[in-house]
C-alpha cells in the first residue's frame, strides 16, 4: 500500500507481482477507522469505470479484552454493474481470504507477507 493517506488522494495497492490496483482515500479516523474507494475484483486504473461504480472498503479498529477487534466491511457491491458484479464480489471474497491472515501475521509480529 503506497501513496500520500489523505482523504481524496490515490492509493496504489499491490497484490504480488502481477496485480495492482488504485483507491481513493475515503476516510482516516487516527485508531479508529481507515476507508478507501476501489473498482474491486481487478487491476485498473481509477478512471476505467465509473467513480460511482466504486465498492468502498472500511477497517474500523475497537477496543476488545483481548487487544483489539478489526472489522472489515466492503460495502457498494450494488453499484457494479450486473453483467461485473457476481465477478467482482467473487474476486474480492477469495483476495480477502488471502489477505486478511497476513494483516493478523503483521499486526502481531510485525513483519509483512509477501
Amino acid at each position: 500500500l503506497q501513496g500520500e493517506f489523505e482523504v481524496g488522494k490515490t492509493l496504489t495497492l499491490e497484490f504480488g507481482k502481477d496485480c495492482i490496483c488504485y483507491a481513493i482515500v475515503a476516510e482516516i479516523t487516527p485508531e479508529a477507522a481507515f476507508a478507501y474507494r476501489w473498482h474491486p475484483g481487478e487491476d485498473c486504473p481509477i478512471d476505467k469505470h465509473p467513480l460511482d461504480e466504486m465498492t468502498t472498503v472500511r477497517f474500523e479498529l475497537q477496543d476488545h479484552p483481548e487487544g483489539t477487534w478489526l472489522t472489515l466491511t466492503e460495502s457498494g457491491f450494488e453499484n457494479i454493474p450486473e453483467s461485473r458484479r457476481a465477478w467482482c464480489f467473487g474476486q474480492n471474497s477469495e483476495g480477502w481470504e488471502q489477505e486478511l491472515p497476513k494483516l493478523v501475521v503483521w499486526a502481531e509480529e510485525g513483519r509483512r507477507q509477501a
